[in-house]
């Protein structure tokens, strides 16, 4: 089960880091060839490049408390839920049972 939670939780912005760092080495650098404006626009490998380290570090902070959060309101909602379920179920059976008993008096 924490292995899960370690991989829901710290596995996406992993992924863009892995990106990152790949972009560094395995694209070639922008310098090296003139682009035109349109050839630049079909060519997204640079995006990852953009994308600042700051924000990258904040992902890997941020998103796993957020993911963490999240999923502490969704249990919230489903206990909250079970019990409205409960109690829906315990009224109708104690609506069942006295309405049983009044018509088991009225039987004898």
């Amino acid at each position: 089960m924490s292995k899960l939670l370690f991989l829901w939780l710290y596995l996406p912005p992993l992924i863009l880091i892995g990106l990152r760092v790949l972009s560094y080495f395995a694209l070639p650098d922008r310098k090296m060839k003139y682009r035109t404006i349109q050839e630049d626009m079909l060519d997204h490998s640079g995006l990852l490049r953009r994308i600042p380290a700051w924000l990258l570090i904040l992902l890997l902070t941020v998103v796993p408390f957020v993911n963490l959060i999240v999923a502490l309101i969704m249990l919230l909602i489903l206990v909250i839920d079970l019990v409205d379920k409960w109690r829906t179920a315990r009224a109708a059976q104690q609506e069942w049972n006295k309405q049983n008993r009044v018509a088991d008096s009225t039987t004898l």
